[in-house]
């Protein structure tokens, strides 16, 4: 998985093979893709694997920063996602497979270095998901 240019300063990531992700709210279509890429030795940068566990996201002084709340009229609506990365190769990928309805913005409609664009697209949308 790729995010453009790394910036250890202000990026941080749980590591998509962490163990204590919980997969089950995700599209059976896409965890079989994972699961597959994973098993033919699909190429991820050392950054990625050196990424947290959600534990230890959850457990440092950033993750407090990323905070976005679950309200019941979120709950009750379609889930809609957003999938950062759309023209990379894993993006192409997903634009195919993700259910209608997921968004893949742009970096100039969601720069993920802009937090108040970001809240204020996030909440626009009715986002209940990133992927990124």
């Amino acid at each position: 998985m790729c995010t453009g240019s790394y910036s250890p300063k202000c990026e941080a990531s749980i590591c998509p093979l962490a163990d204590d992700i919980d997969w089950s709210l995700c599209d059976p279509r896409a965890i079989s893709l994972l699961n597959h890429a994973v098993a033919s030795g699909f190429t991820i940068s050392d950054k990625d694997r050196a990424g947290r566990t959600v534990r230890e996201w959850f457990s440092s002084r950033e993750s407090a920063q990323c905070g976005f709340k679950v309200t019941a009229d979120a709950r009750n609506k379609c889930r809609v996602y957003v999938v950062t990365g759309g023209s990379g190769l894993l993006g192409r990928v997903l634009k195919r497979v993700l259910p209608p309805g997921t968004l893949f913005p742009s970096r100039a409609e969601f720069d993920v270095t802009n937090l108040p664009q970001m809240h204020e697209y996030l909440e626009g949308k009715g986002v209940w998901g990133v992927l990124h």
